[in-house]
């Protein structure tokens, strides 16, 4: 055992979860798991049930979780709650790299990664995600972390990339690395195919886990990226 969670390679090439005693783990979860004090209907509910005590909740919560079967605190979920003897359960934090700095990149504003490629050549990103990951080092030492995740339904699509790309401005950093693609490959705006496209979108997603994962191992080297 290695005190943390981890993965292993069986004998039949299927894939486990290890927890951090050194046994098999099957992770069985639940999103978002809270308490949503922000609606009247579920404010005076958890008042009246558990007189506004998210200790109570908590207690209730996880013992409710384990008798379905539930072993996991999926994302979304209030994991500060479930801090305390008696509570605990592996949980995942998100940590929304690409989804928080999207739009603090050059000028702020709003980017609509849905709409427009992903900005993950800008030299920012990689300064940006560094200092994102000095969050996860509060986490390095928690055996109940699952592992970390660090955004939520990328869109990771190559349908017309490299083109989608180069209507970006040509000084952008997105711009050169897609139209630097696109000379080492002896090819033309006029000659692109989708299987262009596609070797472009794993460059492209390469870049991301790349900075992401060496962002978040440097500041939690413990914990799984998952």
């Amino acid at each position: 055992s290695t005190g943390f969670f981890q993965i292993k390679k069986l004998e039949d090439d299927r894939w486990t979860f290890v927890d951090p005693d050194g046994y098999h783990f099957l992770s069985v979860g639940i999103n978002s798991v809270g308490v949503k004090t922000q609606y009247e209907f579920f404010r005076s509910g958890f008042e009246a049930q558990f007189n506004n005590s998210f200790e109570m909740w908590a207690e209730s919560t996880q013992g409710m979780l384990r008798g379905i079967g539930v072993n996991t605190l999926g994302s979304w979920s209030s994991d500060e709650h479930f801090q305390r003897p008696g509570t605990r359960m592996p949980y995942c934090p998100r940590w929304n790299f690409m989804l928080s700095y999207k739009n603090n990149r050059r000028g702020g504003g709003y980017y609509d990664i849905w709409r427009q490629p992903m900005p993950v050549f800008d030299p920012e990103f990689e300064t940006f995600a560094m200092e994102n990951a000095k969050q996860l080092a509060a986490y390095k030492d928690d055996p109940w972390v699952l592992g970390h995740f660090s955004d939520n339904e990328m869109p990771f699509h190559a349908n017309n990339l490299l083109h989608r790309y180069l209507e970006m401005p040509p000084d952008d950093p997105n711009f050169i690395a897609a139209q630097a693609w696109i000379d080492d490959h002896n090819k033309t705006v006029g000659t692109l195919t989708q299987n262009d496209h596609d070797a472009f979108c794993i460059v492209m997603v390469e870049r991301y886990y790349r900075v992401v994962y060496n962002a978040m191992k440097t500041h939690d080297p413990n914990h799984l990226f998952i």
